[in-house]
């Protein structure tokens, strides 16, 4: 029983930036087998594309029926594994074969499926928690379709395909309804829905937008990060097994408090955590594995394509990591000891372009290629252009 609404995809979580995207091809074996049963339940319902129900199987099966519980997410949901797939890898070849077929119909589905009414697209009868309601605009569902089409936009444009429906893309991302708020413990929060479900006891729905959709990260506005951590502190939700794959790495996303994340990270490894690093809670399973991508989230992040080293990590606290896989097929290592970054070395696997943010603000940075001075950049952000198999270290000017 492979369950959409998160428990089938969040076990691979922590493969694509630690460097083991292999291990995630199950993922898409599975997805793909079922297709044609989601083609079909779309169709049933009148609807374009792809639609699944909650709970898939091996080889196509249906261990549940038809039933979604109302929830009009999971096939989007499932869709990021994909997203990620392709943009840690770059993987040309296999998005044109597997990825982009299976993104093609879910996208399809939303173009059909969302309604524009006053300007605005709405998403309706769209429960957010399973059988909550015929709820409108739910938090998640929100997140994943921006990420889906501004991930379609890209693909698209690397496969040169569907040049005709990216005028349509482009709409839906720049008049998507925004997140809905509310007022909670006399802070600024996410509302689960714009109209319907506000609020909900367990679980981290409330917060799945941020991650694992990838809506809102570092570069997004000051405020929506402020809302974010708002909302990771009003949710509290740390020791929650349905929650445990998300939370932590919603937190590192947004900058939230580093010594209250290892803090609670660590009382919740000690209270539910297995010697394999599995958690034993009342329900949930092996996907709460997944939430271990917070400590390299907290080291490194590239989720927004700008490569950040340290953005969430304490500055007294000396920590390295080696050969954390980045989006843009990227290999790269550092080191913080004594409140300074140093050892930065990228591997490009494909040759793309690396934007990175400056490890040492305010300082000029020496770019070495093949152990050799190539050239020095400055700002707060720069891009360097890169081979295929091209290593390139990165040090501080001194002054």
């Amino acid at each position: 029983d492979f369950t959409l609404n998160y428990n089938f995809q969040a076990p691979y979580y922590i493969a694509y930036a630690s460097n083991h995207p292999e291990v995630t091809h199950p993922f898409y074996q599975a997805i793909g087998e079922s297709l044609p049963n989601g083609q079909q339940m779309a169709r049933n319902k009148g609807w374009k594309g792809v639609h699944f129900p909650a709970h898939i199987g091996p080889w196509g099966l249906r261990p549940e029926g038809w039933n979604d519980f109302g929830q009009r997410s999971d096939a989007a949901y499932a869709a990021l594994n994909f997203i990620w797939y392709y943009q840690y890898t770059q993987d040309l070849e296999w998005l044109k074969k597997t990825g982009y077929p299976y993104l093609s119909e879910v996208a399809a589905f939303w173009e059909d499926y969302l309604k524009f009414e006053d300007g605005r697209y709405v998403i309706h009868k769209d429960a957010i928690h399973e059988g909550s309601g015929d709820e409108v605009n739910n938090l998640l569902s929100l997140g994943l379709v921006r990420t889906l089409f501004k991930s379609m936009l890209e693909f698209s444009a690397a496969l040169d395909v569907d040049a005709a429906r990216r005028t349509q893309w482009q709409h839906i991302l720049d008049h998507l309804s925004k997140f809905p708020l509310q007022q909670r413990n006399g802070q600024t929060v996410f509302r689960y829905t714009e109209r319907g479900l506000d609020w909900f006891i367990v679980g981290t729905l409330g917060i799945q937008h941020v991650f694992p959709a990838g809506a809102i990260g570092l570069d997004s506005d000051p405020k929506l990060i402020e809302i974010s951590k708002n909302m990771v502190r009003q949710l509290g939700r740390w020791n929650d097994y349905n929650g445990f794959s998300s939370i932590y790495t919603a937190a590192a996303r947004v900058g939230y408090d580093p010594h209250e994340i290892l803090r609670q990270l660590r009382n919740t490894m000690q209270k539910s955590g297995q010697v394999n690093l599995t958690m034993q809670y009342c329900g949930g399973g092996i996907e709460n594995g997944g939430g271990l991508l917070a400590i390299n989230e907290m080291l490194f992040q590239s989720h927004e394509g700008v490569l950040r080293f340290f953005p969430c990590w304490p500055r007294e606290q000396n920590a390295r990591f080696g050969d954390l896989r980045a989006y843009g097929a990227f290999l790269v290592s550092a080191e913080f000891k004594d409140g300074k970054v140093g050892g930065v070395r990228i591997l490009s696997e494909k040759g793309k372009a690396c934007t990175v943010q400056n490890p040492w603000p305010g300082s000029k940075i020496q770019i070495l290629r093949k152990g050799k001075l190539a050239e020095t950049v400055n700002g707060e952000r720069f891009t360097l252009k890169t081979q295929i198999g091209e290593v390139c270290e990165l040090r501080p000017v001194q002054n």
